[in-house]
């Protein structure tokens, strides 16, 4: 049978987000005369230990990878996000972006397989993604994008609720081939929650499957906003995730789009 590679039991270990003392507690990994939890780990980590059948499905479990990540030959390289135009809060917990580069790796891959099967039905590159730039000023490119949408600002004032509003937004959005999905902000439970404040929204800026995803945890008043800010993106060509209340150059063009619309 194929050896485990101890450097990968650690790029899990860090890429879930967990220290040594973390890591080891879920794990389960009790002290003993001979060596404390910690100690027991950096064994595993080290190569001086090899991880039981049974410590390898916890390790699968608690730092969500599959067995079959320990025994590649290296560590998988990051998945690409896009650009990160994020301002964050200072003091932020490295665990919310290491569960968000999860959260993230698992939507690529089904972008992916989205984008496999257009290709197999022959589907076309749809002529808006990066169709713009910033220099041709935010007003026009609000225009191009609401000319596309056959977005009409009256219909989409005249829904009693935001989310009855988001819905008819929504509906112009995936008519035009763009997957929108309102993702839940966690792994499967409480602890992996990932705050607003450190995303809102993700744009894959791909010409045969473009993906908008929004933060479902935001305020249901921020939806819109933020759809058409990322809808900015995709016309820009500049995929990656945001906060939409970052500084940047392009964050504030996005915003002054979304304003626009």
């Amino acid at each position: 049978m194929a050896a485990v590679n101890p450097a990968n039991l650690i790029w899990a270990r860090e890429t879930a987000g967990l220290s040594l003392e973390e890591a080891a507690k879920k794990l389960n990994l009790g002290d003993t005369k001979k060596h404390t939890a910690i100690e027991k780990l950096e064994l595993l980590e080290s190569g001086e230990e090899a991880p039981t059948r049974a410590q390898l499905s916890k390790m699968s479990e608690k730092y969500r990878q599959p067995l079959l990540a320990f025994y590649l030959n290296q560590p998988p390289r990051k998945g690409d996000r896009g650009q990160d135009f994020r301002t964050l809060p200072q003091h932020t917990d490295p665990k919310h972006n290491a569960h968000l580069d999860i959260l993230l790796r698992n939507l690529l891959a089904a972008q992916s397989l989205a984008r496999d099967l257009l290709e197999e039905e022959e589907a076309r590159p749809l002529p808006f993604i990066n169709s713009a730039n910033m220099s041709m000023g935010y007003e026009q490119v609000a225009q191009d994008i609401a000319a596309t949408l056959q977005f009409d600002l009256k219909q989409f004032r005249k829904r009693k609720t935001y989310r009855a509003a988001f819905d008819y937004l929504r509906d112009r959005i995936e008519r035009q081939g763009i997957f929108l999905l309102l993702m839940i902000n966690n792994l499967g439970s409480h602890d992996t929650a990932i705050p607003v404040e450190v995303f809102r929204g993700f744009a894959i800026a791909d010409p045969i499957a473009p993906f908008i995803v929004i933060n479902k945890e935001d305020a249901r008043s921020a939806w819109s906003f933020t759809a058409l800010h990322e809808l900015a993106h995709l016309w820009l060509g500049a995929g990656g995730v945001s906060d939409v209340w970052g500084e940047s150059e392009i964050e504030k063009f996005c915003n002054q789009v979304a304003a626009a619309l």
